[in-house]
């Protein structure tokens, strides 16, 4: 994971740092001076395009305009020895100036919280709008306590996670997950994760799969990681999970 070090709101500059936590490797990258205009706002978003420790990695930290009529990604690889700024201008202005913004495959991806959805591609330089009509994905009623959506990009498509905690606090979440259909141009619900999780905190991210068989690690145990939407419970502080597409609605305190 990429995270911030320091950020100082006074110069516009902030120092990043790549952690693996499985190792405790920590790659430190140099600062970063961001464009320094009261019209431009930081976005607490921070990504790389492969292996960190690869030659061929790029890391990208973007900025969007306040107004987003201009992009900005910042970029830098292990062989530079300083960040380089890239200016876009923007078609889609009102679409970009959001929160949620994914990275997948040199693609960078816009969500309004309306439905539309916009795309960068970093190789080609090119914005694409890839929903341009506005859409609702779920009506949330006015007397549930805590209601959340996100955003985020893995295995090869864009998700959005509405998850909704109920006033008891013992009773488990409501949560859909929508998947931007390529093919069809629109959001589909999901009915499973087939056999992947989502982890909702910061950062978010997806496992696609766990690529390993029920034989393997047992079944149960299998049961137990797969097919889980993990966050962090509203009432509690504590991290939560739910089993998606289930239809016991289980879902367990961690710890």
């Amino acid at each position: 994971m990429i995270k911030p070090k320091k950020l100082s709101i006074h110069n516009y500059s902030c120092e990043y740092y790549v952690y693996n936590p499985r190792t405790n490797a920590v790659i430190s990258l140099p600062r970063l001076n961001l464009p320094q205009h009261h019209g431009y706002y930081f976005l607490h978003l921070a990504t790389f395009s492969s292996d960190p420790t690869s030659p061929d990695c790029e890391f990208y930290v973007p900025t969007v305009s306040f107004m987003g009529t201009h992009f900005f990604i910042n970029t830098y690889s292990i062989k530079d020895t300083k960040w380089e700024t890239d200016k876009f201008h923007c078609p889609y202005p009102r679409s970009i100036v959001t929160p949620f913004m994914a990275y997948m495959d040199r693609h960078f991806y816009f969500y309004s919280g309306e439905g539309t959805l916009v795309c960068f591609d970093i190789f080609h330089k090119s914005w694409s709008m890839l929903l341009s009509k506005q859409l609702s994905l779920w009506s949330i009623e006015m007397n549930l306590e805590q209601w959340a959506y996100y955003f985020v990009a893995y295995g090869g498509h864009v998700h959005v996670v509405y998850l909704i905690e109920k006033k008891v606090v013992d009773r488990t979440p409501e949560c859909d997950i929508f998947r931007f259909d390529w093919m069809e141009s629109d959001w589909k619900k999901m009915e499973s994760l087939e056999g992947g999780a989502i982890f909702l905190g910061n950062p978010i991210f997806g496992v696609p799969s766990f690529g390993v068989s029920a034989e393997v690690i047992g079944k149960e145990e299998t049961k137990m990681i797969t097919n889980r939407v993990y966050y962090i419970s509203s009432h509690t502080s504590k991290p939560c999970s739910l089993v998606y597409g289930s239809t016991d609605h289980m879902h367990i305190t961690l710890y």
